[in-house]
């Protein structure tokens, strides 16, 4: 599944130790954009953590995970499991102009005086 995303917040990273060895994983609390403001919360382990250290809140991002539920002593639960983040196109934050390093322009006493007074010059 892939969804338009924006960051809500990042949660802190969470580890331990399995079976299988060491393991690692964040969540990230999205806005999903919609009329309601639903929140989605999607977990990356691994690697994957990589991809969304860099995040901050706000950023719009489209991402790419699956969703499983499964059966615990009688209990379901469901799981949003992350596996790529890239920026939406076209929502980088615009650059502001870079200032000029020409100096402003002064205007001479008769031109303030003529401004001030009402008087247009043509």
């Amino acid at each position: 599944m892939e969804l338009d995303l924006s960051v809500y917040k990042l949660l802190d990273v969470v580890g331990g130790t399995s079976a299988r060895g060491q393991w690692q994983k964040r969540d990230v609390v999205f806005d999903m954009l919609d009329e309601y403001n639903n929140k989605l919360c999607i977990t990356f382990f691994g690697d994957k953590m990589n991809e969304v250290a860099m995040l901050a809140p706000g950023d719009k991002v489209t991402v790419s995970f699956n969703i499983s539920s499964r059966e615990y002593n009688g209990r379901w639960f469901t799981e949003a499991r992350g596996w790529r983040v890239r920026p939406v196109p076209g929502s980088q934050p615009e650059q502001p102009a870079p200032a000029s390093s020409m100096p402003p322009l002064e205007q001479s006493g008769d031109e303030q005086s003529s401004s001030e007074g009402g008087d247009l010059p043509f």
